[in-house]
């Protein structure tokens, strides 16, 4: 089965997944943290549930790291290829184990154009795994009909208040 936490940008959608991840005690997978500096949003760092280990993955251009390796771009966002990489090495190896439920966050427009996390929800949909996913609800139509997801189940987060 396959659980879409939905909701608007900012309304809780990765709180209710870690909740969830919290909640069960099984499963493992990662997701997407947001990376402050002096209370603004910077950037997004991959977290793995199992563990917490973290990996930069996005930031606000122009003001990248040193040494930053981008492998795509989306408006004022660097997505880095060491963040790709971390997200792969943890599918692959939650698919290899036969690890459920298999968590990710966020699935939305990067995976629409086919990059991003595009072929790891490919192979995770395909994997007939208990899965659940963080999709912003004004691409929740296209993700479900982009992946051909069946039988699916919406979590829907209310907006912030305010």
């Amino acid at each position: 089965m396959i659980y879409l936490v939905t909701g608007p940008i900012d309304s809780g959608k990765t709180t209710c997944l870690r909740s969830i991840y919290l909640e069960r005690r099984q499963g493992d997978g990662f997701l997407s943290t947001k990376v402050k500096k002096d209370e603004t949003v910077v950037g997004y760092d991959l977290e793995r549930l199992r563990d917490g280990e973290r990996c930069p993955f996005i930031r606000r251009r122009p003001a990248l790291p040193p040494g930053w390796d981008e492998v795509w771009r989306r408006g004022p966002f660097s997505f880095s290829r060491a963040g790709q990489q971390f997200a792969e090495a943890v599918i692959t190896d939650l698919l290899r184990r036969r690890v459920e439920p298999v968590f990710m966050d966020e699935i939305g427009p990067l995976e629409l154009q086919g990059q991003g996390f595009c072929p790891l929800v490919r192979q995770v949909v395909g994997s007939e795994r208990t899965v659940y996913m963080t999709v912003r609800s004004d691409c929740l139509a296209a993700v479900i009909g982009f992946f051909a997801m069946g039988e699916h189940r919406l979590i829907p987060v209310p907006p912030a208040p305010g």
